[in-house]
This record gives structure tokens, sequence and C-alpha cells, in this order.
């Protein structure tokens, strides 16, 4: 079986990639080609990855910093909210985008965090219509996490030019 030359035999699991490529930029990678097939024993396949790879220990990044990202999110969002609805600036228009995009991030962590307790046994995306409702969800906060400081950027642009 020939490779693309980027794509060898040497990277194990890497050349998953034949399998999916169908483009015709690249005439020698043909669909259904064969790949690698790992099992719990051989995984992950040290001798095959590349060096760079080797340097990154993977388990430590999904077990430790994913959820400490989205843990500080969750936090970090919750007391912007509280800052910005409970206090004195609560007077001010701008401190409503700013609890909206708060509050928008932080439905955003949540689905993050339903995603990265799915792979500790938290099988909530096997129910009919939570997929599909978790990737709603998600995208919806992801939009309007965007919008809303469109909005706010906009707000302060007129703020500003009013002023003068």
């Amino acid at each position: 079986m020939q490779h693309h030359p980027h794509v060898t035999a040497q990277h194990g699991n890497w050349s998953l990639f034949n399998h999916y490529n169908t483009s015709s930029n690249y005439p020698d990678l043909q669909y259904g080609a064969d790949y690698k097939q790992y099992d719990e024993e051989t995984w992950p396949p040290t001798q095959d990855c590349p060096a760079i790879m080797k340097l990154f220990d993977l388990d430590f990044f999904h077990l430790y910093y994913i959820p400490a990202i989205i843990s500080v999110g969750l936090v970090g969002n919750l007391l912007s909210c509280v800052v910005f609805l409970r206090t004195h600036l609560k007077m001010r228009s701008s401190s409503y985008y700013l609890a909206a995009l708060a509050t928008a991030d932080f439905g955003f962590n949540v689905t993050l965090l339903l995603v990265w307790l799915s792979g500790f046994g938290l099988r909530v995306f096997n129910e009919e219509g939570w997929c599909q409702g978790v990737v709603y969800f998600s995208s919806v906060c992801s939009f309007l996490s965007v919008w809303l400081i469109v909005a706010f950027t906009v707000e302060r642009f007129i703020a500003v030019q009013v002023s003068f």
C-alpha cells in the first residue's frame, strides 16, 4: 500500500487519514484503504508515534487541564454575573451585555463539562434527544457569545461617539 508523503506507515494511528480521504488531489490514497487497528493492549502506539507526540501526555491534559479550565470558567462567569447585576454596576447599560455574555459562556462551559463527564461513564448522550439538545445548546451559547461581544462593542462605540 502506498502512502502520501506526509502520512507514512510509521505514524501509526495517523494512517487513519487514508481511510477518510477521498480527495482527487492524492490519487495514491483510496477510500477504504487498510489502516492499523489498535486494541487496549497496544494503545497508545508510542513506538509508532512521531517524536513530538511523545512529548505530550494527553491523559494528563484530559484528566486535569480540561476540568480545571471548565471550573475556572464556571466560577468566573458566575462571579461576573453577580458583580454586573448585584452591584452599582447594574446602573450601566454595558453591564447587561457583559452579564448576558457571562451567562452564555457559563452555558457553554456546562456543555463542555457534560462532554468531559461522558468520558467517565455519565452517558447523557446515549439518551434520545440529549445529544442533539446538548449540541444545539452549545451552538446557541457560542453564537450568543460572539454576537453579544459585537453588540457590546457597538454600544460602547455609540456611547463614545455621542459623548463628544
